[in-house]
């Protein structure tokens, strides 16, 4: 699994490279902005250095060649769905350090320590988001896929007016408990790799 998880970088090296560069160049935009929006690293840093190499190696794969390619690959469904999820958390992992240590270096907000602590919701929030990303990816393909950023964009302005109040409430207790929010985020990820690992499976090349 950590071949495919190789794989997986060295088929988006140069889109990561490029993000990178976005990636460090953000804080010093918001900085200069001087207009408040420094929160706003904790979704653009994220959001990008993930959706970027993930929607070229999804776009690769939803191909005829992309499949055939994957299908003869020596892996069961569940090693590469496995390597796919560890190359997701494997980026936000890394963007969680870039983003607590441009708090600290760049913003003076927060110590790198401290950063790192109060960003599990953030990091936690974004696994469940690609994992439902990759669900659909599975399901539907890569075009289906991509609307996934719209539904993310509509829950983040109007999410509280959507859920409701008491839904709000229910959540809101479940993560103030840290035994019980880490059982649900680890359960609702479980749940999402077994369907993707389903799917890939039935996977086929003339359904393209």
């Amino acid at each position: 699994m950590i071949n495919l998880l190789k794989k997986d970088y060295l088929f988006s090296k140069k889109i990561l490279f490029y993000t990178a560069l976005y990636c460090i160049a953000v804080p010093f935009i918001l900085l200069l902005d001087q207009d408040g929006k420094i929160y706003l690293i904790d979704m653009l840093i994220p959001l990008a250095l993930v959706t970027a190499p993930l929607a070229t190696l999804l776009n690769k794969e939803d191909t005829k060649s992309g499949v055939i390619f994957q299908k003869t690959l020596p892996y069961s469904s569940f090693q590469k769905v496995g390597a796919r999820f560890l190359f997701v958390f494997s980026l936000l992992f890394w963007g969680d350090i870039f983003v607590s240590g441009m708090k600290q270096i760049v913003f003076h907000s927060q110590n790198f320590m401290e950063a790192i602590t109060q960003s599990f919701p953030i990091f936690a929030g974004f696994a469940v988001y690609y994992a439902i990303y990759l669900t659909t990816y599975y399901w539907k393909g890569y075009f289906a896929s991509q609307f996934c950023i719209y539904v993310l964009i509509v829950i983040v302005v109007f999410g509280k007016q959507m859920i409701g109040a008491r839904v709000a409430e229910f959540v809101t207790k479940i993560c103030s408990n840290k035994v019980t929010a880490g059982m649900s985020f680890a359960g609702v990820l479980l749940i999402l790799y077994f369907v993707c690992c389903i799917l890939e499976e039935r996977k086929k090349v003339d359904k393209l």
